[in-house]
């Protein structure tokens, strides 16, 4: 099933439980995309989000569902916001289906919002760490260098004052023949 496939077999669904009397129930929603989704795991966070918006779920409620001519803009404006542009470009193709628009409708350009984008799904391949993410992380470099030259001063210390006289025989418990000054001093027997 292709991207416009899946809209068109949503749109089926919702006018089919529309005209048996049942309401959008969130949870039969959520279920209904993941099966929809199943061979498209990049379209499942963007779906669920869709059946969630608060403006689809009034809409799900009008009579006839899925008529608004707006809907369409509303729908791309609101998932530009949140997700990263390749998912949205195939969710246009979702959003034709769930419209019955044909599959290749151009999709109406949305207007620039002043909000900044918010990012829903995490983009591993093109994330790069920003200036400040990068200041940070130098910052914790130099952090943990001066840590450990710290604790290795310390153990230096340790070792050089507590093992290392340790191993020496005191003064005191030579014998006196052996240390240079009795020497000197004891007197000899002739």
């Amino acid at each position: 099933m292709n991207d416009h496939e899946i809209g068109a077999a949503l749109r089926e669904r919702l006018l089919r439980d529309q005209q048996q009397g049942g309401t959008p129930d969130g949870r039969r929603l959520q279920a209904l995309v993941g099966d929809l989704c199943g061979d498209h795991p990049r379209l499942l966070p963007a779906m669920r989000y869709l059946v969630n918006w608060e403006p689809f779920q009034r809409e799900l409620a009008r009579r006839p569902p899925l008529a608004d001519p707006r809907l369409a803009l509303r729908i791309r404006q609101e998932l530009r916001e949140i997700f990263a542009m390749p998912v949205c470009e195939r969710m246009d193709a979702v959003v034709n289906g769930l419209l019955a628009a044909p599959e290749s409708a151009p999709a109406p350009r949305p207007r620039r919002t002043a909000r900044p984008p918010r990012e829903v799904t995490p983009q591993p391949d093109s994330a790069l760490p920003s200036a400040d993410e990068a200041r940070r992380g130098k910052l914790a470099t130099v952090l943990l260098l001066c840590l450990g030259a710290f604790l290795g001063g310390g153990v230096l210390a340790l070792v050089v004052g507590v093992v290392l006289p340790a191993g020496r025989v005191p003064v005191e418990s030579q014998p006196a023949q052996d240390l240079p000054s009795a020497r000197l001093q004891a007197p000899r027997a002739a």
